[in-house]
């Protein structure tokens, strides 16, 4: 629950930086794409955070939409470059720098520094600070495994 919590502020955050309203803005669309947005159990959990902020922010609605994964960050590119940035972003970590350095992300410090999020941060939330600002959160802190047959490496030697 404890991060279910986290993520829903993470997502209110991120509305937040990307798409800055006024007390009085209604009937606003948040555009967000992600490559995760069909896949089976991101999917669901992805439309249950949006589902539970749009709730609690009347008027808000987010549009999120699927962009396969091999295009993602080819179309993410071009938007940005055209000045065209979805207002929610959901950026793969390895292309975290290049669009940071290219000052196409906005730092969210003052957002954070008043809430719990920094407490509850994975170490790994390293990967989002460039020249000391932090410019996203990091939801998945993947690790990389390795599977091997025992039995095969014994059998070479």
């Amino acid at each position: 629950m404890a991060m279910k919590r986290l993520l829903l502020a993470a997502l209110a955050l991120l509305a937040m930086a990307f798409a800055p309203v006024s007390a009085s803005a209604q009937n606003m669309t948040l555009d967000f794409p992600s490559w995760q947005a069909e896949d089976p159990g991101f999917a669901e959990w992805w439309k249950a955070l949006i589902a539970e902020y749009e709730a609690k922010h009347a008027g808000v609605k987010i549009k999120l939409y699927s962009i396969p994964f091999v295009n993602y960050v080819n179309q993410l590119t071009v938007r940005f470059a055209g000045h065209n940035p979805p207002d929610i972003v959901h950026l793969p970590t390895r292309n975290f720098a290049s669009f940071a350095s290219q000052q196409w992300l906005e730092p969210i410090d003052d957002l954070i520094k008043t809430t719990d999020i920094p407490a509850k941060w994975s170490p790994l939330q390293s990967e989002m600070v460039w020249d000391g600002k932090t410019y996203g959160l990091l939801l998945l802190p993947y690790g990389n495994l390795l599977y091997y047959n025992e039995k095969i490496l014994q059998d070479a030697g």
